[in-house]
């Protein structure tokens, strides 16, 4: 169901933006920060890549797939030579014309940004080699590099630290639907192979798979509250930085202790079920 509901995600956001594009809907492509969009290219690859990725895992129809990963990758390479040539091949308009982007001054008007190509380009190897026992490590931590990378740039946008979304030398961001999307989406194709890299930690029953469940999204979500308290008290002046990063720090430091607590509680609990569930085998037997 997980790799369905990836599938569906992807389709349902390209489409969505795509008819924000058509028909010239700012307010969806331009989620959250009204300077970065969604580009009409990156919402045909979420499509693309949905539809390969769909295909691939439901109907196991493997030339239509690769097909459509095919065409992503063209389009993923082209946009990356651009960057590398200097030049408009004319292909981040060839659809649509950008006019907000034109508006806001782009350098390059509805090229999507590096870091979407690249991690693009990653989906579509990773679809066509999704089913490949010797690739299958590759694929998995190729596709946990997409999480990363999105990941990075969604915090960059919460926090609102552009060099987050963006590489310095780059023109082009990631916008806050397209860090989402590659997100879910990289995350729901891992689920091919479960029992593999990082996965295979979230997904497992032992008591470190359910330690590691329970307490990493709790740090990184204190990391974020904690972040955003950071920047804030930064921007406003109401903290100088020495205080604000030891601040910061004895912050993290009680919040993981805390965590750590609450978490080891209920893994007592967990394991004192386990123990009276085998007592109980015991007497029965």
């Amino acid at each position: 169901q997980a790799l369905l509901a990836a599938s569906y995600f992807a389709m349902a956001l390209g489409m969505v933006n795509l008819f924000g594009w058509l028909f010239n809907i700012n307010l969806i492509n331009s989620f959250l920060n009204s300077q970065i969009s969604m580009k009409f290219n990156v919402a045909i690859l979420f499509i693309l890549s949905g539809t390969a990725f769909y295909i691939k895992t439901k109907y196991h129809k493997t030339s239509i797939s690769n097909m459509l990963s095919l065409l992503t990758l063209a389009i993923c390479l082209i946009s990356l030579f651009q960057y590398f040539l200097k030049e408009n091949l004319g292909i981040d308009e060839f659809f649509v014309q950008d006019n907000e982007g034109r508006l806001r001054g782009e350098m390059f008007p509805g090229r999507m940004a590096f870091t979407s190509a690249f991690s693009f380009i990653i989906i579509a190897f990773s679809t066509i080699f999704i089913n490949t026992k010797k690739r299958i490590i590759f694929v998995q931590y190729g596709l946990h590099l997409v999480t990363f990378l999105a990941f990075i740039a969604f915090v960059g946008h919460i926090l609102n630290v552009p060099k987050f979304y963006s590489l310095s030398f780059l023109s082009s961001s990631m916008a806050i639907q397209t860090a989402i999307g590659l997100f879910v989406f990289s995350i729901g194709m891992t689920f091919a192979n479960p029992d593999q890299g990082l996965t295979g930690i979230f997904t497992g029953k032992e008591i470190g798979n359910v330690l590691a469940r329970k307490i990493i999204p709790r740090i990184i979500l204190s990391i974020i509250v904690l972040s955003i308290i950071r920047i804030q008290t930064h921007r406003f002046n109401l903290i100088d930085v020495e205080y604000g990063i030891a601040l910061f720090s004895t912050s993290f430091i009680l919040i993981s202790i805390f965590i750590i607590l609450i978490t080891a509680k209920e893994l007592n609990k967990i394991d004192l079920k386990r123990h009276a569930a085998e007592m109980e085998v015991v007497k029965t037997s």
